[in-house]
């Protein structure tokens, strides 16, 4: 693996077909700073991978929400039912996030701003209070707007991508491969004109080592950007 100290960070998913492969450019955020050999991938089970791009405290606290659920999972659970944990952990993350930042601000949470209202007295919530309020949300949603998580595992016999982004928006990938990161477009273009010139089984049942090639491609080529 290549590094390069820059801003663009990226983490590609290709399927292979019974296997597949997650590889990224170890770059991470915080508020204020980006650093290089954070750690991006982390193990579920011995079959899954958590990968996260955008602010490292925030995928951890989603990842370690997840890493908790699975405990009511049992030992029969599909991918499909960790992507059902990621989707509840961010959407409860979120609203964490929310009420912390509106109480440690204002000292009054999301419930009065929803009804605008002070709970507490009854009182109306002044429009200026409201204003600012409405802005410390919007922060928030401005800091966390480039968050996403992918989960990669064998289901049914095959390597199956899984991806939500910050707003809990979430869906199974369709298509081989599945990029996210702020140099995720440059991976796509590079993995989107690998897999087009496959034939329908050949997306089917790709070539591992190839495969692998074009993802350590994609990849550098976004970290250089």
């Amino acid at each position: 693996m290549v590094f390069y100290e820059n801003v663009m960070t990226v983490i590609n998913m290709l399927s292979f077909g019974e296997t597949g492969v997650a590889v990224a450019d170890e770059q991470a955020s915080l508020a204020v700073r980006k650093f290089n050999f954070a750690k991006k991938l982390h193990e579920l089970d011995e079959t899954t991978i958590f990968a996260g791009a955008g602010s490292l405290y925030y995928m951890m606290n989603v990842y370690d929400r997840v890493k908790d659920s699975m405990k009511g999972l049992g030992d029969d659970y599909l991918l499909s039912h960790l992507h059902g944990s990621v989707v509840d952990s961010i959407i409860d993350y979120n609203k964490q996030l929310r009420e912390t930042a509106l109480q440690s601000s204002f000292g009054i949470g999301m419930d009065d701003f929803s009804t605008g209202t002070h709970l507490e007295t009854g009182r109306p919530l002044e429009d200026q209070m409201k204003s600012m309020m409405g802005n410390r949300l919007s922060k928030i949603e401005e800091s966390n707007h480039g968050n996403a998580i992918l989960l990669g595992g064998i289901e049914n016999g095959k390597f199956e991508i899984y991806i939500a982004d910050y707003s809990g928006n979430a869906s199974k990938v369709y298509i081989p491969h599945q990029s996210i990161g702020s140099g995720a477009e440059e991976s796509e273009r590079i993995l989107f004109n690998y897999s087009t010139l496959l034939s329908r089984e050949g997306r089917e049942k790709i070539d591992p080592k190839e495969g692998l090639v074009k993802v350590i491609e994609a990849t550098n080529s976004s970290a250089r950007m």
